[in-house]
């Protein structure tokens, strides 16, 4: 009887019905008819589950199929008791099971460790047998070891470190098959070619001549003439492996022949059984296909494409998941060139091609096979291709490496997880995600020590003496996160080094041509007197790692770089070698040519950053001169090679040579030295412009963005330097911009996130948009103003209003200067936000726009729900509805805008600017870049923007510089004297500029932790440090012009102000907080969305007043004091607890309209996590459980338009960012739903505190015992007042300390919704053992009506 298992030998002890049975299975399997296969495996489970040998035969097919989590599986029956019968040498089937279920492991989770220890004790055992004596079992287990020997040495160091003499005396792959060839053992010789080639890096030349010698043997042996049905099969199938190697060594005609051989085989063996002669087998017909693929292969990258997506379609009809993989695989490269390849107007069309091909083997790998080591190189794939894109597609990634670290924690195949956590993280960076920027670069860090150019010594993990060439440019392709780049100098240097003694030894290189290449003259008189000189001359011993670092040194400069005039003639004479074709191979020599350009540069431009500003120009020219050297190199490479260069690394180099003209518009006096002109300025700008439309047809929005921002910044500076171009340009490259920013953002905003205010904050830091913004204010100011001076007379005849000019360049002033401002929360509030009546009316008139929206609420609804590959396609399905509504339904753009925290448009702002009334008036200061003037104040009425000031500081005779002369009053006299004549005049001015410097300063000085304001005063004391100084006073001097007494005023503060009590600041001699009602806002976006949740309020049908007290700080007497104090005040509308977990906080707070929080609050300015600042719960205040994190406020759902206020120390403190985004408690509260926050900007006095919240609490009450209009709002402002004023007196009515009721401020909404007071026990719940709302009654204080 023909055998068709490879274990024919374990046969001996089974019936013949049984063997018959098992052999039927085998042979479908070998045949591919992998459906037929499991169904007899799944006949015989009885026998599978008892006899090994059932077993292995049963998880050969389900490998064969690459069912890897099946395979585990079913080897996980595996016990102990295979331990108990291991032999003293050799090895038995209970080995190979153990092997089998290793690798299985280790395919399906990846678990590297657990497989190398098997490996090694079955090693151990079987090389203690001599190989003529390997039984048929001990020949495949000593196949497993290698496989994952070889997948060790590959892919990690675990070897070297742990396992240094494992391999010594275990013969190879190729050692193995000529014992048994030599033995006429040729059914076990031919399974192992195949696996040889993979194991031993065959290139295709030597697998062609492991299997030429294979068949020289079983002809001369007639080994066909006599054979079996399965032989016949057997070796039809190496003919075929056979035939692909041919083809793959160009060997087209002696590939077709094998071709045709292998089919006669087959029909010669179904001549032995029953059927037809024609037939070919399933697996052998795919394997046709594929070989005639690679015979015929397509010229071009989208026809190769094709043919690969065609077979991959065979494959999965089959259920042949391999071959399924590796035509996928190679057709996701070959559709990334085709993308590359393709014209720009065709390049978006072929990168759907390219994203659908990857999504859909991201699927295959996700939902079909799930095996840790290929499903772990799928996501890879998938973040490289969407990393430069940011946004949602970026969310996905992290959640699926998330997933796949949960799914899989035993994974620990280190230059996998390399590339997984070096993807992850610059998928976070690019997402501003800093916590897991810094989880993921910590994570590549740690597994990268465990690389295979990786070793230990002495503790420390360093690279290689002996690095492979293959590690060396796997180790380049992954690049290590290093700007002076010394470990890819490195292994340039151990390449070079290693290849130049290999001719020395050919006698292909004279020694002096070698010593020339290798500077070895220099390295002798750098290192001959230190305590390991070079030797005199390059030998075979050279090669260890001193010299490889002394080398380093000499060719590529230590701390800084070498010298141009050393370098320059040695990399040409080097650069000349290396083009040489010589081995090793074309491919690896012109690498390190293109590797040590680059590193070239690279070193050059770390250099420059760092050298000092006045003499920056020559390394700047050097910079620029190496960026074109690069992009010549680079070109000439592509056209002789592109295998080693691609376009994009092209586009890299445009971009430096781009980057180093930019540069140079920095430098100090490159203009005066002709370095710098208006010629080479408009050659970066077209560079850029051209890199844009590759980046945008690309869909690298993160790089496409940067080349917009590049190219304004280059156009402000030929307006700034040669006044060659309106000024106005500039803002179109910022449009665009602004634009491209906007998409990103939008995409990874499709649901509210707690993280997403830093993460969007961090994302704007990280694309510079705090420097564009401030630019394109400064263009659009500056065009404001010289439009208004060119076109004096004719606004003077006609008008502003009237002028279209003017109105469209005060829109332009208008856009940049809300733009900047808190983008994060605003786009999170944007999210969730009712679209308004009026854009709801208007988008009613269109019924395909009011489809639109329905159709994206379904879609958001749908991913609530989805699985994660589903996500990805809908966040696709997403993105695509999106972009379709702004382009084609233009009644839905501002909905969008306003969902993204854009500017409001000219329209809209003066909309809400009439429902204020007349006596509202917004105050905004903005910052300015590259004018004289450093700081603006805008003032807007109605809406309208009607005055704009550059801030300078008022004369110094202007302040009183004693305050002893004057306690309580900074006034000067003559301000003395003009507010008896009612008739404030205003201070006079000097000519120094406000600059932020000052500002911050100030801030620092006087703000301190422990004495905010210096209200300790010292016998030194200093002016220039209190509140009512001449730099603070200058900040609001336009206001005693242009605002009138009892009038709200909204102020918008930039930067460092936020820090600084406005309202306590003097204009006319009189606090800001006295003479108007003040509120503050960050933008005025925002200030739309927290009005727009005060409305919502007041629609509410159940309108009765709720208030909850939470005392936090326990049973401190002086604490219950003051809570007792507030429960008076608020009545019957409050209810009050001194226990509080989250739980509590989140359930009790969510149902109340006023939420007020008495206790401390920790605040950390140095913390690198801004949403870690929180409420002190409980004790010890350490515990986690005691801290309710700005994060964790963010996932509570407040009433719409919940007045929150914060009664503790620097709860209104905020990690302040550029963009003007208050990282902290009252972001995380407006992110929440509240719409009005009520905070303290220090350390402010228990008292000051009580006194404040009950006038100000008991304002809001007296208003709403009023009967008034239902539709009134109770004007929080004015309740400010009424608080502050109760703290700024004291019991004679005498001026306090500012420190005392300056610090207390109003974020949000000043309108609060007119809500019932309730009768008294209206808050006492139904059941006697229960209080509001669940919290039990003991922890509750109904307090007596008022």
């Amino acid at each position: 009887m023909s055998s068709w298992g490879n274990h024919s030998s374990l046969y001996a002890t089974l019936p013949l019905q049984r063997v018959q049975e098992l052999e039927v299975a085998i042979r479908f399997q070998v045949r591919g008819e992998y459906a037929e296969a499991l169904e007899s495996f799944a006949l015989l489970q009885e026998l599978v589950s008892k006899l090994p040998v059932a077993r292995i035969e049963n998880a050969i097919l389900l490998e064969r199929m690459g069912l890897e989590q099946d395979r585990l599986k079913l080897l996980n029956t595996v016990g102990s008791k295979s331990k108990k019968l291991r032999r003293d040498s050799g090895a038995d089937e209970w080995d190979l099971l153990n092997l089998l279920r290793a690798n299985a492991d280790l395919s399906a989770n990846g678990n590297l460790k657990s497989a190398l220890t098997e490996a090694c004790l079955v090693a151990a055992q079987v090389k203690l047998k001599d190989i003529d004596d390997f039984s048929d079992l001990e020949v495949h287990c000593v196949l497993e070891c290698w496989h994952i020997f070889a997948l060790c040495k590959a892919r990690s160091n675990y070897l070297e470190s742990e396992h240094e003499d494992i391999l010594e005396g275990l013969p190879e792959i190729s050692e193995v098959r000529t014992t048994l060839q030599s033995q006429g053992r040729f059914h076990l010789a031919q399974s192992l070619i195949k696996h040889e080639q993979g194991i031993q890096e065959y290139s295709s030349s030597q697998t062609v001549c492991a299997y030429e010698d294979f068949l020289e043997v079983i002809t001369a042996q007639n080994y066909i003439r006599n054979a079996t049905q399965a032989t016949r099969t057997k070796l039809a199938f190496t003919l075929l492996f056979y035939a692909e190697a041919l083809a793959l060594a160009d060997k087209s005609e002696e590939s077709t022949r094998q071709i045709e051989a292998a089919k006669a085989l087959l029909m010669a063996a179904d001549t032995q059984s029953q059927h037809s002669p024609s037939e070919i087998p399933t697996r052998a017909q795919l394997l046709i296909d594929r070989i005639h693929a690679k015979l015929h292969m397509p010229n071009t990258a989208k026809e190769r494409r094709n043919v690969n997506v065609a077979c991959a379609s065979k494959a999965e009809a089959l259920k042949d998941w391999p071959i399924y993989r590796e035509h996928m695989r190679v057709a996701i490269v070959q559709a990334y060139e085709a993308r590359e390849a393709a014209e720009i107007g065709a390049r978006a069309a072929e990168a759907k091609i390219y994203l659908s091909i990857l999504k859909d083997y991201l699927k295959f790998e996700d939902s079909v096979v799930h095996s840790a080591a290929f499903l772990g190189s799928a996501v890879s794939e998938f973040g490289l291709a969407y990393v430069r894109q940011g946004g949602s597609q970026l969310e996905d990634y992290l959640t699926m490496v998330n997933d796949f670290e949960k799914d899989f924690p035993d994974f620990a195949i280190p230059q996998d997880m390399v590339n997984l956590a070096r993807t992850a993280s610059q998928a976070a960076r690019n997402l501003g995600n800093r916590e897991a920027f810094l989880y993921y670069h910590h994570t590549e860090q740690k597994w990268n020590d465990r690389c295979p150019w990786m070793v230990e010594r002495s503790g420390h993990f360093v690279l290689k003496d002996h690095l492979p060439d293959r590690y060396s440019f796997q180790f380049w392709s992954g690049s290590f996160d290093d700007p002076t780049r010394r470990a890819s100098a490195a292994v340039a240097t151990s390449l070079i080094l290693r290849w130049i003694q290999q001719e020395l030894n050919n006698n292909d290189l004279r020694e002096k041509e070698a010593e020339d290449l290798l500077q070895w003259a220099r390295l002798r008189e750098a290192f001959s007197d230190g305590d390991d000189p070079p030797p005199k001359s390059i030998n075979t011993n050279a090669l260890h790692a001193n010299i490889v670092n002394q080398l380093c040194s000499v060719l590529f400069g230590a701390r800084q770089p070498i010298d141009n005039r050393i370098w320059e003639p040695w990399f040409s004479t080097l650069k000349a070698w290396l083009q040489l074709e010589r081995p090793p191979s074309r491919y690896q020599r012109l690498t390190v040519v293109k590797e040590i350009q680059i590193t070239r540069y690279q070193q050059l431009n770390n250099h420059t950053v760092n050298v000092p500003f006045f003499t920056r120009l020559p390394h700047i020219q050097l910079l620029r001169t190496e960026a074109e050297k690069s992009l010549r190199l680079h070109q000439q490479i592509l056209d002789s090679a592109p295998e080693v260069v691609n376009k994009h690394e092209i586009l890299i180099c445009q971009w430096q040579c781009a980057g180093a003209i930019k540069f140079l518009t920095s430098t100090w006096r490159a203009k005066e030295e002709g370095v710098l002109t208006d010629d080479l300025i408009l050659e970066a700008v077209k560079t850029y412009e051209y890199l844009g439309e590759e980046f945008n047809a690309r869909d690298e929005l993160i790089n496409l963005h940067r080349t917009l921002n590049a190219a304004g910044t280059l156009t402000w500076s030929r307006w700034q330097q040669f006044k060659s171009v309106d000024v106005s340009l500039c803002l179109s490259y910022f449009h665009r911009a602004e634009e491209v920013y906007r998409r990103i953002r939008v995409q990874d905003a499709v649901r509210k996130s707690s993280r997403a205010l830093v993460s969007k904050d961090m994302l704007a830091e990280r694309l510079q948009m705090p420097l564009l913004y401030s630019m394109a204010r400064s263009t659009a100011i500056l065009a404001y103003d010289m439009y208004a001076v060119a076109h004096k007379d004719e606004l003077e005849t006609v008008g502003q209003v009237n002028n279209v000019g003017f109105e469209a360049h005060r829109s332009e002033v208008l856009f940049w200067c809300q733009s900047s401002k808190a983008r994060a929360l605003a786009d999170i509030l944007g999210l969730e936000a009712d679209i308004p009546a009026g854009m709801m009316a208007s988008i009613e008139e269109s019924p395909a726009a009011v489809a639109s929206l329905a159709t994206e609420k379904t879609i958001l609804h749908e991913m609530d729900v989805a699985s994660l590959s589903q996500k990805v396609q809908l966040r696709e399905k997403l993105r695509e509805l999106q972009h379709k509504m702004r382009v084609d339904e233009p009644r839905l753009r501002p909905v969008l805008d306003m969902r993204a925290g854009s500017s409001l448009s000219a329209t809209e702002l003066m909309e809400l600017g009439e429902s204020f009334g007349k006596d509202v008036v917004i105050v905004d200061w903005v910052v300015v870049f590259g004018l004289a003037m450093e700081l603006v104040i805008l003032i807007y009425r109605k809406g309208r923007l009607c005055h704009m000031f550059p801030l300078r500081l008022i004369s110094k005779k202007a302040v009183i510089p004693n305050p002893s002369q004057n306690p309580g009053n900074l006034d000067t006299e003559k301000e003395q004297e003009g507010q008896a004549e009612n008739k404030p005049k205003l201070p006079p001015l000097s000519p120094q500029w406000i600059r932020m410097q000052q500002i911050e300063g100030w801030v620092n000085d006087s703000l301190t932790k422990d004495n905010p304001l210096n209200r300790k005063y010292e016998d030194d004391f200093d002016p220039s440090k209190e509140l009512n100084c001449r730099l603070l006073l200058s900040l609001v001097r336009p206001l005693q012009e242009h605002t009138r007494e009892g009038e709200t005023l909204i102020l918008c503060p930039t930067r460092t102000l936020y820090r600084i009590p406005l309202h306590a600041l003097k204009i006319g001699g009189t606090p800001i907080i006295e003479r108007n009602p003040v509120v503050y806002i960050q933008s005025v976006p925002l200030l739309r969305f927290t009005l727009q949740r005060s409305r919502q309020a007041g629609a509410e049908k159940e309108n009765v007043l709720r208030a909850v007290i939470f005392n936090t700080l326990g049973e401190d007497e002086k604490a219950l004091q003051s809570v007792q104090r507030l429960e008076n005040v608020l009545g019957n509308s409050a209810i009050a607890t001194s226990r509080c977990t989250k739980e509590d906080f989140a359930r009790l707070g969510s149902q109340a309209d006023i939420v007020h929080a008495h206790g401390h609050v920790i605040f950390d300015e140095n913390d690198p996590l801004p949403l870690k600042h929180h409420l002190v719960l409980g004790y010890p205040k350490d515990e986690p459980q005691n801290q309710l994190t700005a994060d964790e406020i963010c996932n509570i759902k407040f009433q719409p338009g919940a007045l929150v206020m914060v009664m503790g120390c620097n709860s209104g403190r905020a990690h302040q960012s550029d963009c003007d985004d208050l990282l902290g408690l009252t972001a995380a509260f407006h992110c929440a739903g509240a719409g009005t926050v009520v905070s303290t900007l220090w350390m402010i006095d228990a008292d000051d505190c009580m006194t404040f919240a009950s006038a100000f609490y008991a304002y809001i009450l007296e208003q709403l015992r009023e009967h008034g209009e239902p539709t009134a709002q109770v004007d929080l402002a004015v309740a400010m007042q009424k608080g502050i004023t109760a703290v700024r007196f004291d019991e004679v009515g005498m001026d306090r300390d500012p420190y005392h009721w300056a610090g207390f401020v109003l974020h949000g909404s000043w309108r609060f919704s007119r809500r019932m007071l309730p009768s008294c026990g209206t808050l006492v719940a139904d059941s006697a053992n229960q209080g509001w709302h669940g919290l039990p009654t003991d922890t509750i204080k109904i307090s007596d009506h008022i």
